[in-house]
């Protein structure tokens, strides 16, 4: 299978989703020697320096892809469904909830299935505690993307059950698809 991982999460700040993102990247490519991996940056200096940290240098089935437009750039939705499709890819994962929609069609699966991780949606459940959050502020927007994603992502990782009670009712994933929302404990580092 051809994988791709959207490592534009990777920030240069510390963050979770970036710990999050890197790890995964380490354990698929100490353990994976099955599948093809194609991981997307958008700095060069970035994706060498988390290809070194990961050790991608023993991991022949890993390749980069440097991408000209940032998570949260428009031309992302613009162009990177083209770039999905060109590069053959049968599994995308966003390790967060933007993914570039176009790619996955509403109720018409296209050839490359989609996996988003959703940590929570706090923002959209408790407003009021995120005041100063861009999710907040940009509300209606926000939360229509989020139902989108509900909608377009095959599967829905969360990381715990209590996360993935709370994606189902407001993101209005129907019965017949909370199979496809899946709890999965966040890994733990050995030296912890």
């Amino acid at each position: 299978m051809k994988i791709g991982i959207d490592a534009r999460w990777i920030f240069p700040q510390i963050s979770g989703i970036g710990t999050y993102t890197q790890e995964l990247i380490r354990g698929l490519a100490q353990t994976d020697r099955q599948n093809e991996y194609i991981l997307f940056f958008d700095d060069r200096a970035r994706m060498e320096k988390i290809a070194q940290r990961v050790r991608l240098d023993q991991a022949p089935n890993f390749k980069t892809h440097l991408l000209p437009f940032g998570v949260f750039s428009p031309m992302g939705q613009v162009r990177f469904p083209g770039i999905i499709r060109a590069l053959g890819l049968d599994i995308f994962h966003s390790p967060n909830y933007m993914i570039p929609l176009a790619a996955f069609p509403r109720h018409r699966p296209g050839r490359t299935r989609c996996v988003a991780t959703i940590h929570d949606i706090i923002p959209l459940l408790f407003p009021q505690f995120t005041p100063k959050a861009l999710k907040t502020r940009f509300y209606p927007v926000y939360k229509r993307l989020m139902v989108e994603v509900g909608a377009r992502a095959d599967v829905i990782l969360t990381v715990s059950e209590s996360s993935r009670r709370d994606v189902i009712g407001p993101l209005r994933i129907p019965a017949a698809r909370q199979g496809d929302v899946i709890a999965v404990a966040n890994g733990v580092a050995p030296e912890y």
